[in-house]
C-alpha cells in the first residue's frame, strides 16, 4: 500500500489508537496497514503468533510507526482481558476496534454438528461481543470516546444458506452494531459495520483460479460492476469510520460490493442445485484441506474454501463424481437384482482422552512446567508427541466438517495440553 492508496491526508489519524483483531492476515491486516500509515498507533491480535510478528515488521519497514502484535484467541474471555490490560498498560486507552476476526465453512445445515456451530459463532459472535464489551466498559468507565467497526457481510440482509453459522453470527453482530449504536451513543462510543462482497487476496486467488486473474472468474457475472474490490477502497472506508471526523456516523451498515447485493443478493444460493454426489465430493475436499500438515488446526477459512466452489460451481447438477467418461451400461435383466456395495468402515480416530493415555510418561528430561497460559486453566506438566496433536485436530475437523462419529472432548482443551509444553520448549502455537 502507498499513498497514492489513500484518499487521505499524511498524518489523519495521528494520535489514535486502534485494534483490529484477525489483523494478521487477509482484510485485518489491509485496514490495520492503512491505519498505519496514515500515522495511528495499530495492535493486531489473532491466535497464530508468528504470523502476527512476522505482519508487524513487515507494515513496520513499510511505513515505519508503531505496530504490536499479540497473540490471543478472542473465544477465552480471560485471554481478551489479558491482551487489553497489556494495550492499555502500553500508551492508554484505545480509540478504535475493528471487530475483524471470522472463521466459515460451506455445509448443508442439515449436516452441521453442534461443534461445526461452536468453530464459527465463538469466534464470528461471541468472541467479537467479548472484545466489544472488554473495550466498552473500559471506555465507560475513563469517560473515553471510541469508534467500533465490524465487518460483517450482506448475507446479515438476505440470509446465508448454506453458511448458516456465519450468516446467524454476523447478523448477530449486526443487532449489536445497531443497540450499542443508540444505548453507548450518549457516551460518545460509535457502532458502525462494513458488509465487503468479494475482496481476494493474491495468494487465495492463486489457489483458485490458477493462471487467471480475479476479475475473469465467472464469480464476477452478476457483479454489477463486473469485478472483486480493490483492498484501498476497503481500507479508506474502514478509516472513515474510524476517524473523529465521521462523529455524526452511527449505528450504519454499509455494504461494499460493487451493487452485487442489490443485483441478487450474493451468497451459495446457487449450491442448493448440488445432489449428493456433489456435497459428498466437496465434503472430502474440504476435509482433505483441513488435514494437510500446513495447515494449522483452527476452523476453516473462507480462502481455503473459496477453491472448492469454483471447482465445483461449473459442476452440473446430477454429474458423477468420477471424471472418466463411462458408456451407459446395458438395462439388467428383469431377475437380476441391483447389487449392494460393501460399505467401506471409517477409521476410527482417537479419542482426546486416548490420545493424551498414548502419550510417554513424563520424565525429567522431557517434561516442562508450562508457562501461564492465556486461558489462565491449570494445564498439567506433560509430555505430548505428534500423537496427541494428530488426534487433537483429526477429531476436531471431522466434528466441524459435520462428520458422524466419536467427537467427544474438548478441543480447546486437548489443544492447550497438546501445546503446552511446546510453547515452554518455545515451539510456535498451533493454533492459527
Amino acid at each position: 500500500m502507498t499513498p497514492d492508496d489513500l484518499m487521505f491526508k499524511p498524518g489523519l489519524m495521528k494520535g489514535e489508537r486502534i485494534l483490529v483483531t484477525g489483523g494478521g492476515t487477509g482484510l485485518g491486516r489491509v485496514m490495520a496497514e492503512a491505519c498505519l500509515a496514515l500515522g495511528a498507533e495499530v495492535y493486531i491480535c489473532g491466535r497464530r503468533g508468528g504470523v502476527l510478528e512476522e505482519t508487524a515488521r513487515e507494515l513496520v519497514d513499510a511505513h515505519g510507526g508503531k505496530v504490536v502484535g499479540i497473540a490471543c484467541d478472542i473465544r477465552v474471555p480471560e485471554a481478551i482481558g489479558e491482551m487489553l490490560d497489556r494495550i492499555w498498560s502500553d500508551g492508554g486507552a484505545l480509540t478504535g476496534l475493528i471487530n475483524n476476526a471470522a472463521g466459515n465453512f460451506i455445509s448443508r445445515t442439515e449436516d452441521l454438528s453442534p461443534r461445526a456451530f461452536d468453530a464459527i459463532a465463538n469466534i464470528v459472535f461471541r468472541g467479537s461481543f467479548f472484545v466489544t464489551l472488554d473495550c466498552g466498559k473500559r471506555w465507560i468507565e475513563e469517560k473515553k470516546k471510541a469508534s467500533v467497526v465490524s465487518i460483517l457481510t450482506t448475507w446479515v440482509w438476505s440470509g446465508g444458506p448454506f453458511t448458516v453459522p456465519s450468516a446467524m453470527s454476523k447478523a448477530g453482530l449486526n443487532v449489536m452494531t445497531q443497540s450499542l449504536a443508540v444505548e453507548w451513543g450518549t457516551k460518545g462510543i460509535r457502532f458502525n459495520a462494513i458488509a465487503p462482497g468479494p475482496f481476494p487476496t493474491e495468494g487465495a486467488w492463486a489457489r483458485l483460479s490458477p493462471g487467471q486473474a480475479a476479475e475473469s472468474s465467472r464469480s464476477m457475472a452478476s457483479n454489477p460492476m463486473g469485478r472483486v474490490g480493490e483492498m484501498r477502497e476497503l481500507a479508506n472506508l474502514a478509516v472513515y469510520l474510524l476517524h473523529p471526523l465521521s462523529a455524526y456516523v452511527n449505528g450504519q451498515t454499509i455494504a461494499i460490493d460493487g451493487g452485487a447485493w442489490n443485483a441478487g443478493g450474493g451468497g451459495f444460493q446457487n449450491l442448493r442445485d448440488w445432489d449428493d454426489a456433489q456435497w459428498a465430493a466437496a465434503r472430502e475436499m474440504i476435509r482433505g484441506a483441513s488435514l494437510t500438515p500446513s495447515f494449522s488446526p483452527g476452523p476453516l477459512h473462507w480462502r481455503r474454501v473459496a477453491a472448492l466452489l469454483l471447482l465445483v460451481l461449473a459442476w452440473p447438477a446430477g454429474a458423477s463424481p468420477d471424471p472418466t467418461p463411462q458408456s451407459p451400461d446395458p438395462p439388467p435383466p428383469a431377475a437380476a437384482k441391483k447389487p449392494v456395495a460393501t460399505p467401506v468402515p471409517r477409521p476410527r480416530y482417537p479419542t482426546v482422552d486416548e490420545a493424551l493415555a498414548l502419550a510417554p510418561p513424563p520424565s525429567t528430561a522431557q517434561s516442562r512446567t508450562p508457562p501461564p497460559l492465556r486461558s489462565r486453566v491449570p494445564i498439567p506438566s506433560l509430555t505430548v508427541d505428534d500423537t496427541c496433536r494428530s488426534a487433537c485436530a483429526q477429531s476436531y475437523y471431522f466434528c466441524a466438517a459435520g462428520e458422524p462419529g466419536d467427537c467427544g472432548g474438548s478441543f480447546s482443551q486437548c489443544s492447550a495440553a497438546c501445546d503446552a509444553p511446546n510453547l515452554a520448549a518455545g515451539v510456535p502455537d498451533l493454533a492459527p
